[in-house]
């Protein structure tokens, strides 16, 4: 009887969705695959390594795996276990080496999806080298994919959403898919709104006489007063009028990650109108207030203020927390909250990429959100990604590449990749639609590498209200939801106490340790 530790990974459950599409397997599904193969063969799974969640299988550098293989090598164990070689690593070279130092010790490596049962039989030597070089192609190519298709739309001009006093260009096609140049084109009905956030923004009267740029709630509260509604139909707020004006979109550019074009469509505003109206932005945080993510947008339920970012030090190290004020200028809060930073964060990024980065997320698959365009897209990707991983596995691929040569194999790779990559970039069009919240196309392959004033946008983007009622429990309003709590302190001009009730919060979010 061997004793084995186990790994179960799972890179971001971003972009997939239910364990049979053969691409994503559950952490509960690779455990129960290798409880089952080990008590078949008399082995036993002596702890598991829980890598859910974890950076990129790219690199073998990842803190759980590292702790495995020292474990096994310090003969706390007699091998590792996974599901598929991918869920070790997928970078041949580092795998591989892995690999090797086990066995060199006498130590065991088993995939039990793919055959590999650690025999160091050439044939499973030559089944892995095989297995994750066709992993590490994948990562590659679909990282080109991304960026192809991303500079492809971005030179086309194509907008992955529809930005407040824009449409886009064609109509819908059988398949939902609108048929045209996708560009977009102002609205006439809403351009002139669009100028007028602009200019009160730039410059606008004051009641003694004097001009100066109009706060961000006195601009929403116009649009608002005039009946004018967000393209999703919701009011507008500080954040949305503020992310309207600082959009360089208006300006008939289209921007995404380091691919720009210039003149992607004809602009709203002129670049002289757009400078002024942005030359009073500044930057409000303060002191550590900047390593806080969640700044303007977490609130303590007991008063409805925003919570602040505050650091501890003690002998065992440094702490982050958000933190309710307790005395405000306009009362004292009954109920002050406060909880640790990453324990917050954490879950508010993981609400995010469940509702937001996966195109099979929650909100769709409860119905509450959904079009022809979108069910379309996410047919056509299903069935794209499904028509690649039957070609790389297929027995009839390798008997055609022995007789047509590693080209053909090749060309027909790079051709259904495309179809993936053409596929995804449409899901992510229909989503962003939908959804309300212009998001990269590969958000959730970028999401690691960002920074906090770039994930903080993306997460005001995103939820317009995150309420901490003291004892941890925490709950999270999308943008635009129609149960978000309103009036509260340092919106509208509202100077008092507004308690948060969670009666009426939205589902799905919970508690986190204080």
């Amino acid at each position: 009887m061997a004793d084995l530790f186990g790994i179960k990974r799972v890179s971001r459950d971003n972009n997939r969705s239910d364990s049979d599409n053969g691409s994503y397997h559950s952490p509960f599904e690779q455990v129960d695959s290798c409880e089952a193969w080990a008590k078949a063969n008399g082995h036993r799974i002596v702890h598991w390594f829980d890598e859910s969640d974890s950076v990129s299988g790219k690199t073998v550098e990842r803190k759980e795996l590292q702790k495995a293989v020292a474990g096994v090598l310090a003969d706390e164990a007699d091998g590792i276990i996974v599901m598929k070689v991918d869920r070790l690593a997928r970078d041949m070279i580092g795998g591989l080496l892995a690999v090797r130092e086990l066995e060199n010790n006498g130590k065991v490596f088993i995939a039990v999806k793919d055959g590999i049962y650690g025999d160091g039989s050439e044939l499973s030597q030559l089944i892995l080298a095989v297995l994750l070089w066709m992993a590490e192609w994948y990562l590659k190519s679909v990282t080109k994919g991304w960026e192809d298709v991303t500079r492809r739309r971005v030179a086309n001009g194509v907008h992955t959403a529809e930005p407040y006093g824009y449409r886009k260009d064609g109509v819908p096609g059988p398949n939902g898919k609108l048929i045209g140049t996708r560009r977009l084109v102002s609205v006439p009905d809403e351009e002139d709104w669009v100028v007028g956030m602009f200019e009160r923004r730039a410059e606008a009267p004051r009641p003694d006489g004097t001009t100066g740029p109009m706060a961000w709630a006195k601009i929403a509260d116009w649009l608002n007063e005039g009946g004018i509604r967000t393209r999703e139909g919701g009011l507008w707020g500080i954040n949305s009028v503020r992310r309207l004006v600082q959009s360089r979109v208006y300006l008939g550019e289209i921007t995404s990650g380091e691919f720009v074009n210039l003149n992607a469509h004809k602009g709203i505003v002129s670049l002289d109108l757009w400078q002024r109206a942005n030359a009073h932005n500044r930057n409000v945080l303060r002191n550590d207030e900047a390593t806080y993510k969640l700044t303007s947008i977490i609130r303590c339920t007991g008063c409805g203020v925003t919570m602040r970012g505050v650091g501890t030090k003690n002998a065992y190290g440094h702490y982050r927390y958000y933190d309710c004020r307790r005395n405000h200028t306009f009362g004292k809060c009954p109920a002050p909250a406060r909880i640790r930073a990453d324990v917050i964060e954490a879950a508010v990024e993981e609400v995010f990429r469940t509702k937001f980065l996966g195109p099979c997320c929650d909100r769709f698959a409860r119905g509450e959100v959904s079009t022809d365009a979108l069910e379309a897209a996410l047919l056509e990707q299903e069935t794209a990604e499904a028509e690649l991983r039957e070609f790389l596995v297929s027995d009839s691929t390798i008997e055609m590449g022995r007789v047509l040569g590693k080209s053909w194999v090749e060309d027909g790779q790079q051709a259904r990749l495309a179809r993936v990559m053409e596929a995804r970039e449409a899901v992510a069009e229909a989503r962003n639609a939908v959804l309300g919240v212009a998001l990269p196309v590969n958000l959730s392959e970028i999401w690691e590498t960002l920074g906090i004033e770039e994930r903080r946008a993306f997460l005001a983007d995103a939820f317009e209200v995150i309420a901490v009622q003291r004892g941890g429990e925490f709950r999270i309003w999308t943008r635009n939801d129609p149960s978000v709590p309103r009036d509260l302190p340092g919106r509208d001009g509202t100077r008092c106490l507004t308690p948060i009730a969670m009666d009426n919060a939205p589902a799905g979010t919970g508690e986190a340790a204080a």
